[in-house]
């Protein structure tokens, strides 16, 4: 199965998003800073992690304060992204330009006040975000 054909029953990010959102802080910390040991243990000292698997405002922000938290923790250095456009979430199925505009009017502003991310990314591609949507997404990025 193509990943678009595997996102379309459930499987995929949408899983991710699912198991995301319920785990803790801690809990993403704790699993994040085992990745983190592996990569430093084969000779990674700089990553970028995303965020992109909670999808909403909440999630989104707990996952930027864990890579917050780990870059002040761990020796290897970590970039943070900013990846809310990664998918659309299940909460807005049908109305993908709902969830553009939440993107770009709460979570970009609230990302950006808290400082959690350096960076501000999109997954423009068949199925996800089209042009126009992440062109939009990644001008509002600009202004904050």
């Amino acid at each position: 199965m193509t990943y678009l054909e595997i996102h379309a029953i459930g499987g995929s990010i949408l899983q991710t998003v699912r198991d995301t959102r319920k785990a803790t802080e801690d809990e993403i910390l704790a699993y994040s800073k085992e990745i983190m040991d592996s990569m430093l243990k084969h000779g990674a000292t700089t990553a970028e992690a995303k965020s992109g698997y909670g999808l909403n405002v909440e999630s989104e922000a707990k996952c930027l304060n864990v890579i917050r938290k780990l870059n002040g923790r761990h020796p290897v250095d970590i970039v943070s992204t900013f990846l809310g456009a990664h998918a659309f979430p299940p909460e807005c199925d049908g109305r993908p330009q709902d969830y553009v505009n939440l993107v770009i009017e709460t979570m970009i502003p609230r990302i950006a006040d808290l400082q959690l991310a350096e960076f501000c990314d999109v997954a423009c591609e068949r199925g996800f975000f089209g042009p126009q949507q992440s062109k939009a997404i990644l001008q509002a990025r600009r202004y904050y």
